[in-house]
């Protein structure tokens, strides 16, 4: 499914840290408004994780526009993204803040079983999911009516349940992170010249591209789509080319 939004001007969906960039002035962009720089609720959730609002500034300097998916009555994406009116960056924030109150740490109970994957030494916190799972299960299902709630609950106690012992079969051997590096080939050599690389991209892809054959750096890191998965491009080009192009151009003036 391709996502569409349509717009007379080229669209740049930017980086968090370009915004930041122009708030701080780091970066003078040439004639900002010969595009339409939009952001999301991605954006949004960034900004309430680290708590830094900087970026906000730089929306307001650029005139960005949030971009949302259009979804049908069962939540899910019908492909296309309209571009919401413009409303102050900073009071468009305040809204997000006030919608997901309650809910603001949702996403980690996933982020605990991605990091721990990756080495992280977080088997306490990661024990703990189900039960969280199931705490916001019953605060969401709040509003229903009592058999429906009732009928949620006992099946996310299921799963739960599912999932604590899938923890404790899978997960309770802990691997290093230098042992999963090194299982990349990433050593600490490498990880130094990465950093004060010209283009830290390339240097990683030298590394894992023997590991992932017949796809292309670009194709990896998503800035050109792989054949036969489908891609969300505006009416101009991918959101990230752009990103990435013009992105990458402006922060050179």
């Amino acid at each position: 499914m391709n996502a569409y939004i349509e717009s007379k001007l080229p669209t740049i969906y930017a980086d968090m840290n370009i915004y930041r960039y122009v708030a701080y002035a780091d970066i003078s962009i040439k004639d900002p408004d010969r595009f339409l720089w939009v952001y999301s609720h991605v954006h949004l959730d960034e900004i309430c994780r680290n708590g830094n609002t900087d970026a906000l500034d730089g929306m307001k300097i650029l005139g960005a526009i949030e971009i949302s998916d259009i979804l049908d009555d069962k939540f899910q994406s019908v492909g296309n993204i309209v571009l919401r009116e413009y409303i102050d960056p900073h009071s468009r924030y305040e809204q997000h803040l006030d919608a997901i109150s309650g809910y603001e740490d949702t996403s980690d109970l996933f982020v605990e079983q991605l990091i721990r994957s990756f080495g992280a030494d977080n088997f306490e916190e990661l024990r703990k999911t189900p039960d969280q799972m199931c705490d916001q299960i019953d605060s969401i299902t709040s509003i229903l009516d009592n058999e429906t709630r009732e009928d949620l609950i006992k099946k996310a106690k299921t799963v739960s349940i599912e999932m604590k012992e899938s923890i404790e079969k899978h997960l309770s051997d802990h691997m290093p992170i230098d042992k999963t590096r090194r299982a990349m080939g990433i050593t600490s050599e490498d990880r130094k010249s990465i950093e004060v690389s010209h283009s830290p991209l390339d240097e990683i892809w030298k590394i894992i591209s023997p590991s992932v054959p017949n796809i292309s750096k670009d194709q990896f890191f998503g800035f050109k789509p792989i054949p036969g998965i489908d891609g969300r491009r505006t009416d101009h080009s991918a959101w990230i080319d752009r990103r990435c192009t013009y992105c990458t151009q402006y922060v050179r003036y």
